[in-house]
């Protein structure tokens, strides 16, 4: 983890010596603040330096990229902006209106920091005029209806589907590789990291699958997080500061603590030398042991329900969480409080994907009841 978080800073750092001064000040103040997480700080970066390679192959400024003075900014018009989407379209190939919009949004974001926050020497803003401002962004977020049928298939709708999912990476698994055509190398791999690593995977897959976590906040807790008198954890949720209560189910509290009883063996490490709740195992030439990365998580994921039928992503077993949790309980504004969503809006697509199921199982009933009934 600690690796992964220095070759993610040494990648910021790159990036900022090769644009102007004015962005390492927003990254600085973004950092300063915590008011934004090192990946999403990487990616607005790759964001600005494609939008200043725009600016100088365009010869809106002959120079390198770290000299685009802000006097450039100051002059472009609406049309500029336009030409700048499709220049991203057509020479950059992003087809996807989501991410010019996301390329956009990001440099609202500067925009904004440089016309609004940062001051220059005699108090007045670094940019004097901010085009950006009057750049709308169209279409940055389906309705939750449209996001309610993107999911249909893509989760489990019933509580019984998410055990028999778990029944399968607890006792299924092992025997369908054994079935299975793959070469016998491969088998016997993917049996010995099963072997390893199967009361841990079912801790993390019982855990998203009973709680809504997302993946990042699954992998980033420690072993101190767990609360075992309220059955919860303690995460910080995105767009916070302090951490949060996230309560989880019974099947997951068995589960973490079928893990927690062999993880220290297992992975031959203590809780004082690695804090972390879910490690990996150990590799590299000193076999350090260390916390499981959220790349790792995602891939195991894939693994199972791949194997599974499914091919699922971490992202759907939380949301299969959330569309079993409103099926059970309808109530939007606890549900939206459990995965720490800030607009009750995103939440309910999971009402709208349930209620949906439930007309299909009417309709399929009526349909039932037109049939003569059988001895």
């Amino acid at each position: 983890m600690k690796n992964e978080q220095q070759q993610l800073f040494a990648l910021i750092e790159e990036k900022v010596h090769r644009l102007p001064y004015y962005v390492g000040q927003y990254v600085e103040y973004k950092e300063a603040g915590d008011r934004a997480k090192p990946n999403t700080l990487l990616s607005y970066l790759y964001d600005y330096e494609r939008f200043f390679s725009f600016l100088t192959e365009e010869g809106y400024y002959q120079g390198e990229l770290r000299d685009v003075p802000l006097t450039v900014l100051e002059t472009l018009k609406r049309e500029d902006i336009d030409k700048y989407l499709l220049f991203l379209k057509k020479y950059s190939n992003i087809k996807k209106r989501t991410s010019r919009n996301r390329m956009l949004s990001s440099l609202k974001s500067l925009f904004h920091y440089l016309s609004q926050i940062e001051e220059d020497d005699d108090g007045f803003p670094l940019l004097k005029r901010n085009i950006m401002a009057k750049i709308e962004i169209k279409g940055t977020k389906p309705s939750p209806q449209a996001q309610a049928d993107a999911l249909k298939g893509r989760v489990f709708t019933s509580r019984q589907e998410i055990q028999d999912f778990l029944d399968f990476v607890a006792l299924g698994y092992a025997k369908t590789i054994k079935d299975s055509h793959e070469r016998e190398p491969v088998k016997k791999r993917l049996l010995h990291y099963y072997s390893l690593n199967m009361e841990r995977d079912l801790a993390i897959l019982s855990l998203i699958l009973g709680s809504g976590l997302r993946i990042y906040e699954t992998v980033s807790l420690d072993v101190s997080d767990i609360d075992w008198k309220e059955r919860a954890v303690r995460v910080v949720r995105k767009g916070k500061e302090d951490k949060t209560l996230v309560h989880f189910s019974e099947s997951a509290l068995a589960q973490l603590e079928s893990y927690l009883a062999i993880r220290d063996d297992r992975y031959h490490i203590t809780r004082k030398q690695e804090p972390a709740l879910f490690v990996s195992l150990p590799t590299g030439p000193n076999k350090q042991v260390g916390r499981l990365t959220k790349r790792a998580a995602q891939e195991m994921i894939g693994k199972y329900t791949k194997w599974y039928g499914r091919s699922l992503s971490a992202h759907n077993l939380r949301h299969s969480f959330a569309t079993v949790h409103w099926a059970e309980n309808q109530d939007v504004f606890g549900l939206q409080s459990q995965l720490g969503h800030s607009n009750p809006q995103t939440t309910q697509r999971y009402a709208l994907i349930f209620n949906d199921t439930l007309r299909e199982m009417i309709d399929k009933m009526d349909k039932n009841d037109d049939e003569p009934p059988s001895d």
